[in-house]
């Protein structure tokens, strides 16, 4: 199956944005995402990649800070 991760830059927002997409009836977790120099924090909402553009613009039109947005097979 694959998936999408949309990276955030907190916990809190991450548990914000999953709270939001829930209300829209997308499916999506929290997970903890691999940590660099950029992005210390490192959490993402992962879900499936059917709804990877929906939530994408739902989370860009709120305002929420996506960091980056990646595809997992």
């Amino acid at each position: 199956m694959s998936y999408t991760l949309i990276s955030l830059p907190t916990y809190t927002t991450a548990a914000m944005a999953h709270d939001l997409l829930a209300g829209q009836q997308i499916p999506s977790d929290i997970v903890r995402s691999s940590v660099d120099r950029s992005n210390s924090c490192g959490y993402s909402i992962k879900t499936d990649s059917r709804y990877r553009q929906t939530a994408e613009t739902i989370l860009r039109q709120s305002r929420f800070p996506v960091l980056r947005v990646t595809d997992w097979q």
